[in-house]
């Protein structure tokens, strides 16, 4: 029978998984808590004077979490989805629920957005918090007020910037290091290889060398046969007869030597 943790590991590795299916988990899960703290009535600001009905609050949480799905693949497009739902909720009174969305969608540009979509959402970002500097300022009629929120805007919007750009740069950090650790294993193989190659070229090359003077003594040795030879074949021709030679005067005159003739 299987233990607990051994059925829970598929469950795991579905919710950590880097495709779409972890994204469809992250997003029923945050709809979970959008749903639960629009529940606890934590926010219900009735400043247009809307009575609007409890469902509605439900709507603007599933197009949000519904964008989120492709946070991965579209951030900036998931992003421009769930600041209209923001837009609604805070219309109908607003919500925890998807100030969760917002800041889940703001987190991804930054994490999985290219270089482009990161500086429009910048750019966003800090025209709202403008926008809502001048809207507060008008509205009190004091600075301090307009400052405070800016301020709150900043801490609100900048803070899941701010964490998905670490986030980011921690990866791109960490794959940096595999691709050096990589690369070393890399150079490492090279230069087994080239040393593998340099010492079989001196066995070689030693071969040839012990092969050329082996060539060499033997030509010398060959060479010192083929003088003697030549020089024991131009030398003076030895009479042969029955076994005795001629002394240095009968040679001079073997033809009338008796012994040489017989």
């Amino acid at each position: 029978m299987p233990r607990l943790p051994d059925r829970l590991e598929p469950l795991v590795r579905a919710v950590l998984a880097e495709d779409r299916r972890g994204d469809v988990i992250t997003a029923v899960k945050l709809l979970v808590i959008a749903l639960a703290l629009d529940a606890l009535g934590l926010v219900r600001i009735n400043w247009s004077g809307l009575e609007a009905p409890t469902w509605w609050f439900v709507v603007p949480a599933v197009v949000g979490c519904t964008a989120l799905v492709w946070r991965r693949t579209r951030p900036l497009v998931a992003l421009g989805v769930a600041v209209l739902a923001f837009a609604a909720d805070i219309a109908l009174g607003g919500s925890v629920g998807l100030i969760v969305i917002l800041w889940e969608a703001l987190y991804a540009v930054h994490l999985h957005g290219r270089p482009a979509a990161r500086r429009v959402a910048v750019v966003g970002v800090t025209a709202v918090v403008l926008a809502v500097m001048i809207v507060v300022g008008e509205i009190t009629g004091e600075v301090r007020y307009a400052v405070l929120g800016g301020l709150q805007a900043v801490t609100l919007l900048v803070m899941p910037m701010w964490w998905g750009a670490n986030v980011r740069q921690g990866r791109e950090l960490a794959a940096a290091a595999h691709e050096r650790e990589r690369l070393e294993r890399e150079r490492g193989s090279a230069l087994l290889r080239l040393a593998e190659a340099a010492r079989h070229d001196a066995v070689r090359a030693e071969r040839t060398a012990v092969a050329r003077d082996l060539h060499d003594v033997v030509a010398s040795h060959l060479s010192a046969i083929t003088i003697t030879s030549g020089g024991a074949l131009a030398g003076p021709r030895t009479p042969t007869g029955t076994g005795r030679r001629c002394g240095p005067s009968a040679r001079r005159a073997w033809r009338r030597c008796r012994t040489c003739r017989r």
